[in-house]
């Protein structure tokens, strides 16, 4: 996924020495360490590694300009990255914090998810973009970011003709059933 980013942004037009660096274990702490004090930019890093690393003082919290926290629907109060955003906001008071989910649904879950997840990632603001919302289309209609798309058609075999026409008599009657309550 990381590589898939990368190969992006090169093919955009970004120089090699301006990729992110990834940062995973096979990286020893004081090469780390190095990387940190040496190197701005962005990083890609797991969430035990910087943690390990904040909590030893190898990276510290105030020079961070912000964090992008993917999947932001899955935070929750035992999470690393809710304890890395804790510790990164007790320090640094005016860096960023964005949380991007593919998943919004999760966040309507009750008992207020998405107050939790908003309270836990030090948010106050929530911006909602739809997939036709003009900044996300330009993004995927520009120049080389169009999705390709594969189809793919299997032939049924006889068994799952069977599943298929059970499946559709089924709804065909919970449809009638429906309209029968509906209008009776």
């Amino acid at each position: 996924y990381i590589n898939n980013i990368c190969n992006q942004l090169l093919s955009e037009g970004l120089m090699p020495h301006e990729l992110p660096k990834i940062i995973t274990n096979e990286i020893n702490s004081q090469e780390r360490c190095d990387i940190y004090n040496n190197d701005s930019g962005v990083y890609f890093i797991t969430s035990r590694i910087l943690i390990v690393d904040m909590l030893d003082n190898k990276i510290n919290p105030a020079n961070i300009l912000g964090f992008l926290v993917p999947n932001a629907h899955k935070v929750t109060e035992n999470t690393i990255e809710a304890f890395i955003l804790r510790v990164f906001r007790e320090s640094n008071s005016k860096g960023f914090i964005k949380g991007f989910t593919e998943e919004p649904e999760h966040l309507i879950i009750p008992n207020n998810k998405l107050e939790k997840c908003l309270k836990l990632l030090f948010l106050k603001k929530l911006y909602i973009y739809p997939r036709f919302h003009s900044a996300i289309h330009y993004t995927f209609t520009s120049k080389g970011n169009q999705p390709q798309v594969v189809e793919i058609n299997i032939e049924l075999s006889n068994a799952m003709k069977l599943i298929q026409n059970g499946i559709l008599v089924a709804i065909k009657n919970c449809y009638y059933e429906l309209k029968r309550s509906i209008s009776g």
